[in-house]
């Protein structure tokens, strides 16, 4: 597949780039989704932003390199950031004869160059109102700033986000084994989250809430297990 893609810069302050797996699956799907409506893959037809990969396939496409060796991500990891990219409505999924057909949302917003120069206007504009409010009084910059104050603490005090309950994720293999190397706990990742996926991450009748504080505890446990092989030697 030959051609380009059109990316904005808007990108490196969207969280999507904090998630390797996440901005990898969505960028691969979003590269390779066709550029023209009715483009013929087999029996199926494609509209502009689709693309069709069986998720074997992805395990392929999404490959990467570490310690010399050639990895790949889980079915369930995949799956998860799929997932997780609905829930975002960066796609959508359906099934079809030939896999699973992947649909890029607002695609035509991503290609159209209109939206771009849009984007540069409005940049323009705001630089250039932004050198209007310079040009006011001391007095007129202190004031404006007073509202602003004022206004910020209503917002404050209306919403906290950290009164908001935040639904918990499940980690990927490559998030807990990151947490893992910071912590230099020699903790397996992927055993670690097959544990807690084959139990929903529940532990015992309790939903886990943070999956970090799980990995302390595996943590201290294997801590534990050294000291008494050690007193058995002994």
């Amino acid at each position: 597949m030959a051609g380009a893609f059109q990316t904005s810069r808007c990108i490196f302050e969207n969280p999507i780039w904090q998630n390797i797996v996440e901005f990898r699956l969505f960028f691969l799907i979003y590269g390779k989704a066709t550029f023209k409506d009715d483009t013929k893959i087999g029996n199926v037809i494609l509209n502009r932003g689709q693309w069709i990969r069986s998720f074997r396939n992805l395990q392929s496409d999404l490959e990467y390199i570490e310690n010399r060796s050639v990895k790949k991500y889980s079915l369930s990891t995949i799956h998860r950031a799929v997932d997780n990219l609905i829930r975002q409505e960066r796609i959508k999924v359906l099934e079809c004869e030939l896999g699973t057909l992947f649909e890029v949302v607002n695609y035509a917003k991503y290609q159209g160059l209109e939206n771009y120069k849009n984007s540069i206007e409005n940049a323009e504009r705001t630089e250039s109102e932004q050198q209007e409010n310079g040009n006011e009084t001391e007095s007129e910059q202190r004031q404006n700033n007073n509202k602003k104050l004022n206004k910020g603490n209503k917002v404050k005090k209306i919403i906290n986000i950290s009164d908001t309950p935040q639904k918990f994720t499940p980690p990927t293999v490559e998030e807990v084994k990151s947490y893992c190397i910071e912590r230099n706990n020699n903790i397996d990742a992927e055993s670690f989250v097959n544990h807690y996926e084959t139990s929903n991450w529940y532990r015992g009748k309790t939903k886990i809430k943070n999956w970090k504080a799980c990995v302390v505890t595996w943590e201290k446990s294997n801590e534990k297990k050294k000291q008494d092989q050690y007193r058995e030697v002994r």
